[in-house]
């Protein structure tokens, strides 16, 4: 960002002084060409887009259609969904795993345990490995703490369970926590560009990301939670996927994922369910929680098996307005913790979402998306205002309808609906 004073300088320069400046003129302007330049891609343009802009041989809007086929323009995308749901910095990660260090001789022990004699080591398999592939093992790793917290497995060489699923290497946790941090960005990098619609973005049941993280999910949710192995199905799944780079696959058994409702990030910034309500409420229908949210006018909580306190707010005429609403959708969100896996709730996760009566965290994204009031024109609106800088206000009635029709048919078509838009180039007329 430091240079782009600098490069307006320049551009400016070119126009004035050399000599393909005597070229036909368009109406087209460096301040122009430079602000569309940010607004899709987050860099200047190049000094020869704009000699090619000032000879007349392009125009702004056929530059803007080659940047959005740019590297720069799919990072500028994740970082505008980064900033809907992205959370600001690592989390942590395995907090009961036991972490695997190579010694010098490079045979891997758990690492509090002494190192052993590399004459002892076996070779093993490993759930990070490529098929058929071994690494030395210290057999001492099988120790006791191991054995008392997982005590029904058939250990393998280092006390890991099968092919070492209970353990992870000290190196892939860095990037694992990198990539758990900005999963839902990622995500929507991809869903952008093989064009899903909103649902499958933000509560499709489509797994995307790599093997440590679908490890980390799967350790999470069957080894910790439920001190049990992996399926036969679950491994497969795992196998399939890449160390690194990201692919798309299926969730582990076990309870619904739903696109960012059930991310590990989401989950662990919006740490209760009225933290959630709210997030989605705010980021998908543009406005905070309140009477509104009660589309269908409950007098009364669809899920009594909220606790004493919750239930005492129908009681409580100005706390009732808002809590009808966002409790009953919040009891759909029931049992996900802020370690990012689920369990089995006492109370019942049925809710209310604007008006039909469901559970789960699917059904929540699918009632803000198809019945929440206004989630096209947020989507429309928050796209507009983040590309350009420019309040929602500043457009006519006209050109706002256009962008918000636009913006029904999914992420890609609101996005490529404000960048192509005459109304953006016009900003700097």
């Amino acid at each position: 960002m430091s240079c782009a004073p600098k490069n307006l300088i320049i551009l400016s320069l070119l126009i004035a002084t050399s000599a393909w400046a005597v070229a036909p003129q368009t109406p087209d302007t460096v301040a122009k060409l430079r602000f569309a330049s940010f607004a899709v891609t987050d860099h200047s343009p190049t000094v020869a887009e704009a000699r090619a802009l000032a000879k007349g041989d392009v125009t702004v809007a056929q530059l803007v259609d080659q940047w959005l086929d740019s590297d720069n323009h799919r990072e500028r995308i994740q970082r505008y969904f980064h900033d809907q749901f992205g959370f600001a910095r690592d989390i942590p990660l395995y907090e009961e795993i036991s972490v695997l260090l190579p010694d010098d001789d490079g045979v891997y022990q758990l690492e509090a345990l002494e190192p052993c004699d590399p004459a002892m080591a076996v070779q093993a398999e490993a759930w990070w490995l490529d098929e058929g592939k071994t690494i030395l093992m210290c057999p001492e790793a099988n120790n006791e703490l191991m054995c008392f917290q997982y005590g029904e497995f058939e250990f393998g060489s280092c006390g890991c369970g099968p092919k070492q699923i209970a353990c992870a290497p000290a190196s892939v946790l860095p990037r694992l926590s990198a990539d758990i941090t900005s999963e839902f960005s990622h995500r929507a990098v991809h869903a952008y560009a093989d064009d899903w619609s909103w649902f499958e973005l933000l509560g499709g049941d489509t797994f995307y990301g790599n093997r440590p993280m679908f490890h980390f999910y799967l350790y999470n949710q069957t080894i910790a939670a439920l001190a049990e192995l992996p399926t036969e199905e679950d491994w497969q799944r795992m196998a399939a996927l890449p160390m690194s780079g990201w692919a798309e696959g299926e969730y582990p058994e076990g309870p619904e994922r739903a696109g960012v409702v059930t991310s590990h990030a989401f989950l662990f910034r919006f740490n209760n369910f009225r933290s959630r309500v709210r997030a989605l409420t705010e980021k998908l229908l543009c406005k905070d929680v309140d009477g509104t949210l009660n589309t269908s006018n409950l007098s009364e909580f669809i899920n009594e098996d909220h606790d004493e306190l919750t239930l005492s707010h129908s009681d409580e005429l100005q706390c009732a307005e808002c809590h009808y609403g966002m409790d009953n959708i919040g009891s759909a969100l029931f049992g996900w913790d802020d370690g990012g896996f689920f369990s089995e709730p006492e109370r019942s996760q049925v809710g209310h979402v604007f008006g039909e009566t469901g559970s789960g965290p699917s059904f929540v994204i699918e009632g803000y998306i198809e019945r929440g009031g206004g989630f096209e024109a947020c989507m429309a609106r928050t796209a507009w205002e983040d590309f350009t800088g420019e309040s929602w206000k500043v457009l006519d009635d006209a050109t706002a309808a256009v962008l918000v029709k636009a913006a029904a048919s999914g992420p890609r078509a609101a996005i490529l609906a404000v960048l192509t838009s005459p109304a953006l180039l016009s900003l700097r007329d």
